[in-house]
């Protein structure tokens, strides 16, 4: 709030505009939802967000517990490498704020679409919060540090709105983008296999912006 404020006054108070990447469009969202209508419209001229991860991406739900980082890096990784950065990654509060979820009252995935899939059952968007409670119980102590964080995140994420000036989502649809893992087992204690591919930019997926965009468009805030 205070740099904006401290930018528009640099320019004669004149709005300026917000650009926020990755998970950064989230912060600026959440904020500029938190701050009001009044404030936004009084002190931004434009939102850019460049490939949000508002909505989170499916890509995580590999990445949330276990951290192959060969899936994040497209490569294969020796076991000590992977072990390494699943110790740093995994204790890094952003990362369950990148679990798939709706955004405030915007439906972005399907209720029908199977992000996680094991032998006994599947988990959809709205089942997300009994995904992470099983990788809980299964996983060895500690490996799933931030399962707490996850009710509060889905209230906080429930306060977000589209923002009430002129906003722009960037995103792209040239990479092939996880949209679906597979468990081998219901232990969960394995790596899991990405079993879905769709359009995005290897880690946002194309739909799910598109969504969002409706989805905001509908709200007739901007």
């Amino acid at each position: 709030r205070a740099l904006v404020e401290k930018e528009s006054a640099t320019t004669a108070g004149r709005p300026v505009a917000i650009i926020g990447y990755s998970l950064g469009s989230t912060v600026v969202a959440y904020c500029l939802s938190i701050l009001g209508d009044a404030w936004t419209r009084k002190f931004v001229s434009q939102v850019i967000f460049v490939g949000p991860a508002v909505m989170g991406s499916p890509k995580q739900l590999s990445a949330f517990a276990h951290n192959p980082a060969s899936t994040i890096a497209g490569l294969s990784l020796p076991t000590g490498i992977e072990d390494f950065f699943r110790e740093c990654m995994v204790r890094a509060p952003s990362m369950a704020c990148l679990l798939p979820c709706h955004v405030g009252d915007a439906h972005v995935f399907s209720e029908d679409h199977k992000f996680v899939v094991t032998p006994s059952r599947s988990y959809t968007v709205s089942q997300i919060g009994e995904y992470i409670e099983e990788l809980r119980r299964k996983l060895p102590p500690g490996r799933v540090p931030t399962a707490g964080f996850w009710p509060h995140i889905r209230e906080e994420h429930s306060k977000i709105l589209a923002p009430p000036v002129m906003t722009h989502l960037v995103y792209s649809s040239g990479e092939d983008t996880p949209s679906q893992v597979t468990f081998s087992s219901d232990d969960l204690l394995e790596i899991p296999v990405v079993s879905q591919h769709e359009p995005g930019d290897a880690t946002v997926t194309a739909s799910s912006v598109e969504a969002l965009a409706t989805a905001w468009n509908e709200q007739g805030r901007g």
